[in-house]
């Protein structure tokens, strides 16, 4: 058994031998001088020549909704004022590995989606007129909360893993343990709004584009422009020299990409665009908010025999993504007999997508949480920081795991049974919302 203690030389570990040499080896961060100094040049902050438009993207004040029209007539009647867009205009960002971003077709899907896209001669007359942008819809009964979703959810698509993992027979060993534990977790909506806003400067040379953005995946985003403007992806050139941050907001391809390249191109000359910090949050792409729920079995002398996780996300119409809350649960620790199930209840926000560290912020802290309001016994201890994580490949899931050292003491403390009357699910199992 290895033993890892804090402040102390822990020895030679698998992270030594990792296959690329990079863990512990100095790197030079060649743009580190320029990004510290300020001369480095982001998306926003490329020139594109002094006839140069501005754009100014305008949301929907209100959720699901039939988009009756969109009035923009003032807008276009004050100075400056070059174009007012307002048809299929893309609703949210896209899937990371999807096609093209999903359109809006006439109707208002979430609070916040782009309505309108104001173009000008200055950003200043381009933030005035979008004021006087009116949006006339007729609100319909959105769907919102999780909690009145969640029970109806049927089984996720399988994504960035199986929606389903099973092994053995959770139903019986969990029934045959001897220390049950049941418990109910929620966790909210994140969203990663990093330093830099997406932005793009889009320009046009005959029928190639040219874009300066804000992107984590270049090579994905040049098809996802060119299947959203209906041309080819070698006429298509995006170029993003640094990020200011991104944590799988950027991954996808977004509204002012594809905006400003429609701009452009109508008007014949470059247009820049930064979304606004309150388009990032209600534009773009976000972690789902997730309930789940976690069951353990154990025999009398410590071992785990049974692990049960269901996770219920969101997502909008026409999104199979699903926060993978469960993939940790495939392999950090042993228990022979252990269901994996993730549930997608479709609601009427924001879709929802791959961000920062997909998994662990919703998931990861809730293996640790129960024990820390519980006595800490020696064995609390062997079994969080000693013998229960697997040495299996975190990719798989088959053969057997090295036993956990668990004990039933603080269970019996927070005065659940020894086995014969564990907490039900949900209304009476203990709950720890996070």
């Amino acid at each position: 058994m290895t033993k890892h203690v804090m402040d102390t030389d822990i020895g030679h570990t698998r992270l030594d031998d990792a296959g690329n040499g990079l863990l512990g080896t100095p790197a030079d961060r060649i743009e580190g001088p320029l990004k510290v100094t300020g001369r480095a040049t982001y998306a926003y902050e490329h020139d594109a020549g002094p006839d140069t438009a501005y754009g100014y993207l305008v949301t929907a004040p209100v959720g699901r909704s039939h988009l009756t029209s969109v009035r923009k007539g003032e807008a276009e009647a004050m100075p400056g004022v070059l174009l007012v867009l307002t048809d299929d205009l893309p609703r949210a960002s896209s899937q990371p590995m999807g096609e093209k971003p999903q359109m809006t077709e006439g109707r208002i899907h979430h609070h916040g989606q782009p309505v309108a896209f104001v173009v000008a001669t200055s950003f200043e007359a381009a933030r005035h007129a979008a004021t006087a942008v009116t949006v006339v819809s007729e609100t319909e009964l959105g769907r919102y909360e999780l909690d009145r979703l969640a029970d109806d959810a049927p089984l996720a698509e399988d994504g960035v893993m199986p929606a389903k993992v099973e092994r053995g027979d959770f139903a019986a060993a969990f029934e045959a343990a001897d220390v049950k534990i049941d418990l109910d977790y929620t966790t909210p909506s994140h969203h990663s709004a990093a330093m830099e806003p997406q932005a793009a400067v889009a320009s046009w040379d005959e029928d190639a584009l040219t874009v300066y953005c804000s992107s984590q995946l270049v090579e994905v985003n040049t098809g996802q422009v060119a299947a959203s403007l209906g041309i080819a992806k070698e006429k298509v050139r995006l170029i993003s020299p640094y990020v200011g941050g991104g944590f799988g907001n950027k991954l996808g391809i977004s509204a002012d990409v594809i905006l400003a390249a429609r701009a452009a191109q109508r008007l014949v000359r470059p247009v820049k665009v930064a979304l606004t910090r309150q388009a990032v949050f209600q534009a773009t792409s976000r972690r789902s908010e997730t309930r789940q729920r976690v069951r353990i079995g154990a025999q009398a002398d410590g071992r785990i025999t049974a692990i049960s996780h269901d996770t219920v996300a969101t997502n909008s119409p026409g999104n199979s993504f699903f926060e993978p809350a469960g993939m940790s649960t495939v392999f950090l620790y042993a228990g022979e007999n252990r269901s994996i199930r993730h549930f997608l209840a479709e609601s009427d926000l924001l879709m929802t997508a791959s961000v920062r560290a997909p998994a662990r912020p919703s998931a990861c802290w809730r293996w640790k949480t129960p024990w820390t309001s519980w006595p800490r016994s020696s064995a609390l201890i062997r079994w969080n920081c000693a013998g229960a994580t697997s040495r299996r490949s975190t990719r798989r899931m088959a053969g057997p795991s090295p036993p956990a050292i668990w004990s039933p003491a603080w269970t019996r403390a927070r005065g659940a049974s020894d086995g014969t009357s564990a907490p039900k699910h949900p209304e009476a199992g203990a709950r720890a919302s996070g």
